[in-house]
C-alpha cells in the first residue's frame, strides 16, 4: 500500500458513500478515512520501531 493508493481509495469511497452530498460531507468523509490511515501507519511503525531502527544502523554502517 502506498499514499497514492490510500488517497484514492479514500477520495473513491467517499465520492460512493455521499454521492448525492454536499462536497463538504465528501472532504470531511476523506479527511477521516486519512486521518484513520496515518494513526495505523504510525501504530505499525511503533511496532516495528526496534526492526527499523536495526535497518538504520546497517544502512549508516554501510555507507560507511
Amino acid at each position: 500500500m502506498n499514499a497514492d493508493y490510500l488517497i484514492n481509495h479514500a477520495k473513491q469511497t467517499s465520492d460512493i458513500s455521499y454521492r448525492d452530498g454536499v462536497a463538504e460531507d465528501r472532504l470531511a468523509y476523506r479527511c477521516g478515512m486519512l486521518e484513520g490511515y496515518i494513526k495505523t501507519l504510525c501504530q505499525e511503525i511503533e511496532n516495528h520501531k526496534d526492526e527499523i531502527l536495526a535497518l538504520n544502523r546497517q544502512l549508516i554502517e554501510k555507507d560507511n
